[in-house]
């Protein structure tokens, strides 16, 4: 799948429009979409509406600067139709738009690609070691009761016995 960056939800307040062939669309009226292929093929996706579909390719590499092997990704629009992204008080093609806020590329195996970083998550949990793990009596505290409540406090709770356990070790608890 693919997703908007990130970013564009940060900042809810900004209206981003997208105008194609004189028809103006926003988030909720438009969507990117994976273009099916395989893996021999360059990565695509697609911004739609139900009018209009524009594809773009995602390329990947390095290129040797100064003798630094230097990663890089460029969005490359693949249709001969152009769109205008309008954003807080700025306009700009929709490719420069999407290089700027590169969409996030998620696979089927919970890895994303996102610009040039490729992130895999870890399949397994970390072992904590049993030594590490340290125990409590809990002598007075009735494990039913978890919050301490409002004045008078559930002096009985869990959150009660652990807020009296560290409030000296802590400035703010």
């Amino acid at each position: 799948m693919v997703d908007w960056n990130p970013d564009m939800y940060d900042f809810s307040e900004t209206r981003f429009e997208i105008r194609v062939n004189g028809i103006t669309h926003d988030l909720s009226s438009s969507e990117l979409n994976i273009v099916e292929g395989d893996v021999v093929n360059p990565l695509q996706f697609s911004f739609d509406t139900s009018e209009v579909s524009i594809v773009f390719e995602m390329e990947i590499g390095a290129v040797d600067i100064d003798g630094q092997n230097t990663p890089y990704y460029k969005i490359v629009k693949k249709t001969n139709i152009d769109a205008i992204v309008s954003h807080g008080g700025t306009q700009q093609s929709i490719e420069s738009f999407l290089q700027e806020f590169a969409p996030t590329i998620w696979f089927a195996d919970g890895s994303q690609l996102f610009q040039n970083n490729y992130i895999k998550e870890k399949t397994e949990a970390d072992v904590i070691p049993l030594d590490n793990i340290i125990t409590d009596n809990w002598m007075g505290v009735n494990l039913r009761h978890e919050s301490q409540d409002i004045a008078p406090y559930v002096q009985d709770s869990i959150q009660y016995y652990f807020i009296n356990k560290i409030k000296n070790d802590f400035d703010i608890v």
